[in-house]
């Protein structure tokens, strides 16, 4: 029997349309656990270099952590990995959520995606099923309307949903990978766009395994009951509860609440911007020829000067550079 794992990956081919549960060995979790460090394993092993990262060669790995689907608190993420397509490198995100634990209560340790769909799919798992459904419905639709009305096509909204927009369908380099309240950004959204996989809904209702069950729970009982203890952790944001304490990062400041600080700035008058004398820069940057010397920007909207404003946005030069730049002086209120 497997602790903390389930010793299976669920492995699925979009080109091919082809879907294995295959069992991985335990050898590989010894030497690296999981999450990042399986996933980087299986990317070293199976793409090889030069691969392009928008090729159907490359992997995209959703990867459990050990901990995940267990009572141990703060254990829920789940390391998404492929090859990056900004630089060609391996590319890591973290996701939260219930994703991980339902996918290690449906029975796997991670999901590796290789291939590329002839159209838009989703791929839907509930425990043993798995399934690879036309997605093409979908198309254009964001992040949170695609998790709901998967949820409803499933009859299920308990399923856990990561998914791309529209950005992560056309390839956007900076696109992220939604699920519920937690995204996993920087790297694996455009390839899963690449692959033409709009989502991966999963529900899983089987056990996991634990060596000592009734003493992790002891411990992490134990644990919780500090956290609550602690005045540094609060309830949720949710809430407005959550105390927030920068005295261990700056000895001497005073924590505060997060509806202090909601008061103090609703309180807060308009302020306009401070604008410091010009002063030239101490050195001037030469642009090549042929390069425009200024780009034309739009009229930044109304909201976006408030922000500023109400920021103390002004100008100055960064220390020891001579360079030009907007800075943000310290704000003085009750606990910044």
């Amino acid at each position: 029997m497997r602790y903390a794992e389930t010793g299976f990956q669920l492995e699925v081919d979009l080109s091919k349309g082809s879907i294995d549960k295959v069992e991985t060995d335990p050898k590989d979790t010894a030497l690296y656990l999981g999450g990042n460090g399986m996933n980087a394993k299986l990317l070293f092993d199976r793409v090889p270099p030069g691969t392009d990262p928008w090729s159907p060669d490359n992997l995209l790995i959703f990867g459990n952590g050990l901990l995940n689907g267990t009572c141990v608190p703060g254990a829920n993420r789940v390391s998404v990995n492929t090859i990056a397509p900004v630089n060609g490198l391996f590319g890591h995100s973290l996701m939260g959520g219930f994703f991980g634990a339902e996918m290690k209560q449906a029975g796997y340790d991670r999901i590796v995606v290789r291939g590329e769909a002839p159209d838009l799919v989703y791929l839907a798992i509930q425990n043993d099923k798995v399934e690879i459904r036309d997605a093409r419905h979908l198309a254009g639709k964001g992040m949170i309307d695609t998790q709901r009305m998967i949820q409803d096509e499933l009859g299920d909204k308990r399923a856990w949903v990561a998914a791309i927009g529209p950005a992560g369908e056309h390839r956007v380099i900076m696109a992220s990978i939604d699920c519920g309240n937690s995204s996993a950004a920087r790297t694996p959204g455009p390839v899963m766009g690449a692959k033409k996989l709009k989502a991966i809904a999963i529900r899983g209702t089987k056990d996991v395994n634990l060596a000592h069950p009734a003493e992790l729970w002891e411990m992490c009982s134990r644990l919780r009951k500090e956290l609550d203890a602690n005045p540094n952790v609060g309830t949720g944001w949710l809430s407005m509860k959550m105390t927030v304490s920068i005295t261990t990062i700056f000895p001497g400041a005073m924590p505060c609440a997060p509806e202090d600080l909601l008061e103090w700035y609703s309180r807060r008058e308009m302020a306009e911007p401070e604008v410091r004398p010009h002063e030239p820069p101490d050195r001037v940057l030469e642009l090549p020829e042929g390069m425009p010397q200024s780009h034309q920007v739009a009229e930044p909207p109304e909201i976006f000067l408030q922000v500023l404003r109400k920021r103390h946005l002004s100008h100055g030069l960064l220390p020891g550079t001579g360079l030009h730049v907007r800075d943000t002086p310290h704000c003085h209120g009750p606990g910044v």
